[in-house]
């Protein structure tokens, strides 16, 4: 997809041939562009709303000396709805990025290698399938977690408790099967391509890790703030592997460019962690003066007392002591 189009030493047909390689080279770049994007805001918002939401309820928590819990779903008590306004903003967005992932690539007037069908056409009409479902497959994986993330919170009852988690990790172990095979450039095995779509699908595992950890670990907040410093790189650095490969500032495929790859992803990475910490303290510092959005309730000075729920009973020893008793 990155190389340029063979075009034919002589005979008249060399210009018409070329001109059809170059509308088609920008067409099939353009439409994956496109999917990189969509995927990489995606992830960005997911990641910029569990940084906020985590922050204020840790808190929250931690004012009224409650232990903190971890979650997938953030109640807005100022919303009618409470909870379930999440998934459904969630599920609004993911139909726009389907809607615009399948109309994109629909254009009219597309012309293919040689004004026609070919081997050349065929190979390209193929990788624009398999980007297209690539993108829509991720797309209904994270649309299926916000539907589970609806049941679950009406259903409390009739579903079995931590399957918003199963399906959440669900969703991103599909996303790194996909970018683990790449799609992008079948010829090489180190080039932009593929390396760009590997570190993907690290982050993406990385993700399924913390995510497992969280739900084992459910009072510790440090897993929900990695699992969203991960789930934000991976956006960022998809909408920059995206310009990458196939804007229209694309990068030549050099050993240069391919060694200096992991070095800018490295650089998502700090920068990200940087962006992590601001929504921090801008959070904290909004919540210090009841500015919050989305409080579950009011921070005022109340004189209303919260214990921790760490009691625990030793059922065998009041077994034997009511055993003595008699």
């Amino acid at each position: 997809m990155v190389h340029s189009a063979n075009v034919s030493q002589g005979g008249s047909d060399a210009p018409a041939s070329g001109s059809g390689s170059s509308n088609n080279s920008n067409t099939e770049l353009a439409c994956a562009y496109i999917d990189f994007l969509i995927l990489g805001v995606m992830f960005i918002l997911y990641s910029l709303w569990w940084t906020v939401q985590t922050t204020r309820i840790f808190f929250f928590m931690r004012w009224k000396h409650v232990e903190f819990h971890s979650s997938l779903v953030y109640p807005c008590s100022k919303q009618r709805w409470k909870q379930l306004i999440q998934s459904f903003i969630e599920i609004c967005l993911i139909i726009c990025g389907l809607l615009l992932v399948t109309n994109y690539r629909h254009v009219p007037g597309i012309n293919w290698v040689g004004g026609g069908a070919g081997a050349g056409a065929e190979l390209n009409d193929a990788k624009n399938s398999m980007l297209k479902l690539r993108s829509c497959i991720i797309l209904v994986a994270f649309g299926l977690s916000c539907l589970v993330n609806i049941g679950s919170q009406t259903c409390t009852y009739s579903l079995p408790q931590g399957l918003d988690y199963c399906i959440f990790i669900f969703a991103f172990g599909v996303e790194a099967i996909l970018f683990g095979h790449y799609v992008m450039d079948d010829e090489r095995d180190d080039s932009l391509a593929s390396i760009g779509e590997n570190l993907v699908t690290y982050c993406a595992i990385m993700t399924v890790v913390v995510t497992i950890l969280e739900f084992h670990y459910r009072n510790q907040v440090v897993f929900p703030f990695v699992r969203s410093f991960v789930t934000l790189v991976q956006g960022t650095w998809l909408c920059h592997y995206g310009t990458i490969i196939c804007s229209p500032y694309k990068w030549d495929i050099t050993d240069y460019n391919i060694s200096i790859l992991s070095t800018y992803f490295a650089a998502h990475g700090m920068a990200n962690f940087i962006v992590i910490f601001i929504i921090w303290l801008i959070t904290y510092k909004l919540a210090l003066t009841d500015r919050c959005c989305c409080l579950p309730v009011s921070l005022e000075k109340t004189n209303e007392v919260f214990l921790e729920n760490r009691v625990h009973f030793n059922y065998h020893m009041l077994d034997r002591l009511g055993s003595d008793a008699e």
